[in-house]
């Protein structure tokens, strides 16, 4: 008897150990603050926009996108990546979000090489991107073909263009809304990643909307990312808005961004070497704090 219960005793230090092991990261990963990458507008099969700037390197807009994907490829750390469009070049697909592409009387597409071209470039940049990716389509993106294209492309992708994340480890989900604006529809449970019956919890969330304002953004919003015309990080109604110029402008900025509970830190980093990203105080949330763009 007492070697049994010397065998118990054992068994439930060995167990607490275990739980103890297995609760402790958890409780740990619940208070670190987790950093994303954000850029806006990469529009593949576009041009660069002018300005004034230094060499970059950089030709067309795919270019752009390759250069920001193999530097956030350094960054070990990233819970998600978020991406708002427009993903491709306006005049490569139809500019209804739901509709199918339009194909001529006689049966030939003309856009169609041209914007199959510009997804394959889209698909090859966002596909190396080893944290989870969110990609908000803008209104004039061809819905069809590039959600089917990023369903089959880019892992954890629901082929729906309103869609969320839950990030391994990670105490929050990265949300894209689609291109009126949409939240995503709950999670079913037979696609990859989901959980249906998980509790709410915080979100990063990304809309190619530029007049989206905070209040529309989904209950437990602590980053919104939208285009914008200058950078900027404001906290609106409780949530820090990041607002992003597009990737093919000069000097091609793109954003990284540690995010906690109370607070959310961005530091701007641009793809021209003679570039230097202004500054953005930190957006202390709960406050109505903003720091203005140049």
């Amino acid at each position: 008897m007492p070697g049994a219960r010397r065998r118990r005793a054992g068994w439930l230090v060995a167990l607490a150990f275990a739980t103890g092991c297995a609760a402790g990261p958890d409780a740990a990963q619940e208070e670190r603050p987790l950093r994303v990458a954000a850029f806006v507008g990469p529009t593949v099969g576009a041009g660069l926009e002018p300005g004034e700037a230094g060499d970059p390197g950089l030709e067309t807009a795919e270019d752009a996108l390759l250069e920001v994907v193999t530097t956030l490829s350094g960054e070990r750390d990233l819970v998600a990546v978020l991406v708002a469009g427009p993903l491709v070049a306006p005049g490569l697909g139809v500019a209804d979000p739901g509709a199918e592409p339009a194909t001529p009387a006689g049966g030939d597409d003309d856009t169609g090489p041209a914007r199959d071209e510009a997804i394959a470039g889209l698909l090859g940049g966002l596909g190396s991107i080893a944290a989870p990716v969110c990609v908000a389509l803008a209104p004039g993106d061809p819905a069809g073909p590039l959600l089917e294209a990023l369903r089959d492309g880019l892992p954890g992708h629901p082929g729906r263009a309103a869609h969320a994340h839950r990030p391994k480890q990670a105490w929050l989900d990265a949300v894209a809304l689609g291109p009126a604006g949409e939240v995503p529809e709950p999670a079913r449970s037979d696609e990859p990643g989901a959980q249906a019956d998980a509790a709410p919890r915080a979100r990063v969330v990304v809309t190619a909307l530029p007049a989206l304002g905070a209040r529309e953004a989904p209950p437990g919003t602590l980053l919104l990312v939208l285009p914008g015309d200058a950078p900027a990080l404001a906290v609106e109604a409780g949530v820090a808005v990041l607002r992003l110029p597009p990737l093919t402008r000069p000097p091609h900025l793109y954003a990284l961004a540690t995010v906690s509970r109370g607070e959310v830190r961005v530091a701007l980093r641009a793809l021209d070497p003679a570039a230097t990203p202004p500054t953005l105080p930190p957006a202390r949330l709960g406050t109505s704090a903003a720091s203005p763009g140049p």
